[in-house]
């Protein structure tokens, strides 16, 4: 994560995308150096502005020359601006853009560097609230996609290190089965859908509508929940209760309209520790990774009921 850019360098990269919409590189350039009406910003303002555009895609090079990326340029003005907007955040993954579901209710409650940026740019505010949205769920998606991977692999590894040859990791084969991995204790096996996180404070899983249903008919279905530390270790494993799921999942109001996916808030009372449906001999106290837990046994990681916290998501 960084910082947004600050109000001089949006400036300067505003006057470049008008610039280099009709001219040049180094005629942009000269522009500046000679044009008084530029002089307002240094050439370092100029050269990071120049450099952030690149970034976040609004400019791209042809040769030895920068011009406005094709896809946006026939865009209007305000389009353009909101654009730029919303990649600086996704770009710059300001540290409240994962909670912003929480912490920026409406247009009114914009962090303050998104507001100043909103206003370098020229975006209204409703735009800006949109914008963050958008940039917050883009972000997101790709985030538990890396980290839903990874907590898939570091079950598996942990559980074959102690029962070797349990583990099928089904979803690098098939994803559409509704579950991850399957795990055999002898004659049963149980099917894993994993949801993995990294943050602490606040835990929401999405659920398709497939592992949705999945979960109503397969007995050996288990919702699992992997938590990866500041190492990108896994740190602690719990198992959702049976029922929380299907609780709060909405129903469908007319046969001409269904949900396709759901995102579910979870609290420590939804949760049980490790993997308590293996027999005991099967699950070893390292299952139950207790690097999260408070001195109760319980999930501290996660907040108590109330809008006053601080969120994360899993995959």
């Amino acid at each position: 994560m960084s910082a947004l850019p600050p109000d001089g360098v949006i400036q300067a990269a505003v006057r470049w995308w008008q610039l280099l919409g009709r001219s040049s590189l180094s005629q942009a350039w000269a522009i500046i150096r000679a044009d008084a009406a530029y002089a307002d910003l240094t050439p370092t303002q100029y050269a990071a502005a120049l450099d952030w555009l690149q970034l976040i895609g609004g400019v791209v090079r042809d040769g030895s020359n920068l011009a406005p990326n094709p896809r946006i340029r026939g865009l209007p003005h305000s389009q353009v601006m909101r654009l730029l907007f919303q990649r600086s955040l996704e770009r710059a993954q300001p540290a409240w853009l994962p909670d912003a579901d929480v912490l920026v209710a409406d247009a009114t409650e914009l962090p303050q560097d998104a507001q100043a940026l909103a206003d370098s740019l020229d975006v209204a505010a409703g735009d800006a609230f949109l914008a963050v949205l958008q940039a917050q769920r883009k972000v997101d998606l790709e985030r538990r996609a890396t980290i839903g991977a990874a907590g898939e692999r570091l079950l598996v590894e942990l559980l074959e290190r102690h029962r070797p040859g349990s583990t099928s990791h089904v979803s690098l084969e098939d994803d559409g089965l509704g579950y991850d991995i399957v795990l055999t204790q002898g004659a049963q096996s149980w099917h894993l859908e994993v949801k993995t996180t990294t943050r602490r404070g606040r835990l929401v899983l999405y659920l398709s509508r497939h592992e949705y249903e999945v979960s109503l008919v397969d007995s050996a279905w288990r919702l699992v929940v992997a938590g990866l530390g500041d190492d990108e270790n896994l740190s602690a494993l719990a198992t959702v209760r049976t029922g929380v799921v299907a609780a709060r999942t909405p129903w469908d109001q007319h046969r001409d309209a269904r949900w396709e996916a759901v995102r579910v808030e979870l609290f420590p009372e939804d949760l049980e520790w490790g993997l308590p449906f293996l027999e005991q001999e099967a699950s070893p106290v390292e299952l139950r990774l207790s690097n999260w837990l408070d001195e109760a046994g319980r999930f501290g990681w996660l907040p108590q009921r109330g809008r006053n916290r601080l969120p994360g998501a899993a995959n």
